[in-house]
């Protein structure tokens, strides 16, 4: 529900303050506190932070892209290069074709 109303924006990025205010609403004052105590959430939105001005740096603001931890594959991704990632990092295995 956050990320769309987050996204659904028709005058781009919302503020911090609006997103607060959707976040306690979603989640309520309670549950909000609570999930805002924890370090593993700031952590999150740095690194989402980071990834965000990574891939919109002057050098790479081609699309579509791939975020996957701290890799970033933008502009169109090759069949290889996208196997390989699926392969090194989310450990998938490719399975035989069909004859």
């Amino acid at each position: 529900a956050f990320d769309d109303w987050l996204f659904a924006s028709p005058i781009g990025a919302r503020s911090k303050i609006d997103a607060l205010k959707k976040a306690v609403e979603l989640l309520g004052p309670d549950r909000y506190k609570e999930v805002a105590a924890d370090p593993w959430i700031a952590q999150q939105i740095q690194r989402n932070v980071t990834l965000y001005d990574l891939s919109n740096s002057t050098n790479n603001r081609r699309i579509p892209r791939i975020i996957y931890q701290e890799m970033v594959i933008s502009g169109p991704a090759g069949k290889q290069q996208l196997f390989k990632l699926l392969e090194e990092h989310v450990g998938l295995k490719p399975i035989a074709a069909s004859p």
